[in-house]
């Protein structure tokens, strides 16, 4: 069997899913970066591992750009979202 190679690296232009992230870690297939949210239960259950405790990604900026001044409804969840990431 030759060997599995997935990126979501940005000169690629094929993303993968958190879902689909998850799910090779889980099955041993390598390590992803992951929201601990989305992977509480996982977590829990022992299916998945965090595997580097002492590291995390750097802080990034994120910029919400309207057409309104007024959010619409989508952009105010993922506002809120960030709102509450640890820093």
């Amino acid at each position: 069997m030759g060997d599995i190679n997935l990126t979501d690296r940005d000169d690629v232009g094929v993303p993968i899913s958190m879902d689909v992230k998850n799910s090779l870690a889980t099955y041993g297939v390598g390590i992803a970066v992951l929201d601990t949210a989305l992977v509480r239960d996982d977590v829990v259950s022992g299916r998945t591992v965090r595997v580097l405790p002492d590291w995390s990604l750097s802080p990034v900026q994120v910029h919400a750009i309207t057409e309104t001044r007024v959010f619409p409804a989508g952009v105010r969840v993922v506002y809120r979202v960030f709102e509450g990431a640890p820093e």
